[in-house]
């Protein structure tokens, strides 16, 4: 694949774009963390499926952490 327009280090509109990539993480981030304390209050049967839920939205949780905060350094102009 070729890129025909390299993208501008002078480009607002992208860091517009990162801008709002940054917020959906963050919300997502959010999200998750919402999930987790759910399931964390929720009576479950000792099931693999259940056991796995632990595991699975902690996992999720630290990505979504994990991804906003590389979107920040990015659009603070610093290396992700």
């Amino acid at each position: 694949m070729t890129i025909q327009n390299p993208i501008s280090g002078n480009d607002t509109g992208l860091l517009s774009a990162i801008s709002d990539c940054q917020y959906k993480a963050v919300m997502l981030h959010a999200l998750c963390q919402g999930a987790d304390f759910i399931f964390d209050g929720v009576t479950t049967e000792v099931s693999p499926a259940a056991n796995s839920m632990t595991g699975l939205l902690h996992t999720i949780v630290k990505a979504a952490s994990e991804l906003a905060s590389d979107l920040d350094r990015i659009h603070m102009g610093k290396s992700a």
